[in-house]
């Protein structure tokens, strides 16, 4: 799922496009994966019930929650050491909602992986916080799920994957258990010693309470001219569709909705450590209020990274 989260930042890097539902478990992949890196630090650092003014805690078995305040800090952390209270952990978005020394400590932690931060701050929109303790404070549901996977190499040029997958799945939109039939195909092909290409379908339906969910779709494109050892171009090409059934939803919900994506990526190897991109991005969508697919963003942007060792 981390990987599929770095599939969709690619083409939107600062997290704009509106995921679909079949786009769900990757976002929450990644941003689980930033909470529980926070957490190991807390542990490592023995800081895992540690609060200061500003920080948000929880009621323990109510789920409501408040910011500590300098009157309240002794008390605070007297009850949280019996229980009463529980500290809470970020889960990733781009306004805070905890204190500058604890956003500051976590910010480095999550900072180790630029990318994905950038993308899931424009994805979540608010930065959540998850409680370091969770017992009885959620659903518990039992998925029975099989998958199978097939991968072969025909040539030394080309790759296939494809994968099946059916069960029981949580239908996260609607807080229940759904029937999802899931299948991906994926193939790899390169011309030459310079250019890759390579397609990805998915297909995943999900039907609950006797009636279809929604039905979903998507297709990647991708061609990469490595022009030598340090450096790349890329285009990638990315398309969705989506159908819902809104009269299986809770919310209100579209009952289409697409989106198109084009990149084109620049990148430039200084050394292992050290990489710069450029690129431009075009994106648009349909929906059940915009019938002709309409362009809502262009961008170029560039980066620079670079990761210090120890």
């Amino acid at each position: 799922n981390l990987d599929a989260a770095r599939r969709l930042a690619g083409p939107d890097p600062k997290g704009r496009r509106r995921l679909h539902p079949k786009d769900g478990m990757a976002a929450s992949a990644a941003r689980s994966a930033g909470f529980n890196a926070v957490l190991a630090d807390r542990i490592e650092s023995d800081q895992w019930l540690a609060v200061t003014v500003g920080d948000v805690v929880s009621l323990a078995g109510r789920g409501s929650h408040f910011a500590v305040t300098s009157d309240e800090l002794p008390s605070v952390l007297s009850r949280i050491a019996s229980g009463a209270l529980d500290p809470t952990a970020p889960m990733a978005g781009k306004q805070s909602k905890t204190s500058a020394s604890q956003a500051e400590s976590e910010a480095v932690v999550l900072g180790t992986d630029p990318e994905l931060l950038d993308w899931m701050q424009g994805v979540f929109r608010d930065e959540g916080n998850a409680l370091l303790s969770i017992n009885d404070k959620t659903t518990l549901y039992t998925e029975d799920y099989m998958r199978l996977i097939l991968e072969t190499d025909p040539t030394d040029s080309m790759s296939v994957y494809q994968f099946f997958g059916q069960g029981k799945q949580i239908d996260f939109s609607n807080d229940r258990l759904g029937n999802e039939f899931k299948t991906e195909t994926r193939i790899s092909y390169d011309v030459g010693e310079h250019i890759r290409l390579s397609v990805d379908y998915e297909y995943q339906t999900l039907e609950a309470e006797g009636a279809e969910v929604y039905t979903a779709k998507l297709l990647d494109t991708r061609m990469t001219y490595q022009i030598d050892d340090k450096q790349f171009v890329r285009v990638i090409l990315s398309v969705s569709d989506i159908q819902r059934n809104q009269n299986n939803y809770r919310d209100a919900v579209d009952a289409e909705y697409e989106d198109r994506g084009l990149q084109l990526l620049y990148s430039y190897k200084v050394n292992p450590l050290t990489k710069f991109f450029i690129g431009y991005s075009d994106a648009a969508y349909r929906n059940d209020n915009v019938k002709k697919v309409t362009a809502n963003e262009q961008s170029l942007f560039m980066k620079f990274s670079y990761a210090w060792q120890q």
